[in-house]
């Protein structure tokens, strides 16, 4: 079974905890050493190796919270970009990278490159801004009824 799949299921507890988990989607911080607090995955809550296998339910929901992701990453993180990534070829299942690029990112990381860049940081520090931006999210309408 794949990572992603055991975070939803429980088998392995994502760095954050799940910030959303609903029948159609589930929200994760990504794992250290990667990435860096704000760094977000956005799949779909059963196990799906293609976009084109998404239902219509599941495209939609996808589509709507990470527009309110979007929007709330900017917001916390101050940052005006907020990058999307879809690759899925190390972990078979589609997962949706959502990464605010802060404006303290050097030129040489922007873009692709952001993959690359590192920032020192605990899970404490990834714990500690889950806690608010699962708070804001879960405030939204849209989410209210599916927890």
């Amino acid at each position: 079974m794949c990572h992603l799949c055991n975070y939803r299921n429980g088998t392995i507890a994502p760095p954050g905890n799940i910030i959303i988990k609903n029948k159609y989607v589930t929200l994760t911080h990504i794992a250290p050493p990667e990435g860096f607090p704000g760094w977000i995955l956005l799949y779909p809550a059963r196990h799906v190796e293609k976009q084109t296998e998404l239902t219509s339910e599941e495209k939609n929901k996808i589509v709507s919270i990470r527009w309110y992701c979007i929007e709330v990453l900017e917001n916390l993180t101050k940052t005006d970009r907020v990058y999307e990534i879809l690759f899925s070829e190390k972990t078979k299942h589609i997962h949706y990278h959502l990464i605010p690029r802060k404006n303290t990112v050097p030129d040489a990381f922007r873009g692709g490159r952001i993959l690359e860049f590192r920032e020192t940081y605990t899970e404490k520090e990834i714990a500690e801004f889950m806690t608010v931006f699962r708070e804001r999210i879960i405030s939204l309408a849209e989410f209210r009824d599916e927890q």
